[in-house]
């Protein structure tokens, strides 16, 4: 199953919204949403990794700050970043945008798979 939804305010039910982001040394990246009509809280992610639009320049950027196994791995990520990110976007903005998805996110977490870390 593949879906996509936009975020709605739980207090007044627009879906305008922004991220702020939150980092702190020793933290894994917070990205809190905060609805931009009547500011109230909407959501909090924690981020594993992070990639802007500029996928390219924001993987080598992550790629700096850790160590890399291989140059084939290495390689690999970039060419997936290049080839997929900007795909991914439009797929699950054009999902988004159908407006066929009626549940809420935490509802849709809890009804489908999570791959856990190990």
């Amino acid at each position: 199953m593949k879906t996509a939804k936009f975020e709605h305010c739980p207090n007044c039910h627009g879906i305008n919204v922004h991220n702020i982001v939150t980092i702190e040394d020793g933290e894994p990246v917070r990205v809190f949403v905060e609805c931009m009509d009547c500011k109230h809280y909407v959501s909090l992610y924690i981020l594993r990794r992070y990639t802007s639009d500029e996928s390219y320049e924001g993987l080598l950027n992550i790629m700096r700050t850790q160590v890399a196994n291989d140059q084939r791995g290495r390689a690999n990520e970039i060419a997936y970043y290049n080839d997929n990110v900007k795909k991914m976007f439009k797929e699950a903005a054009d999902l988004a945008h159908s407006g066929r998805e009626k549940r809420r996110v935490e509802q849709i977490i809890q009804e489908t798979e999570v791959i856990k870390d190990n």
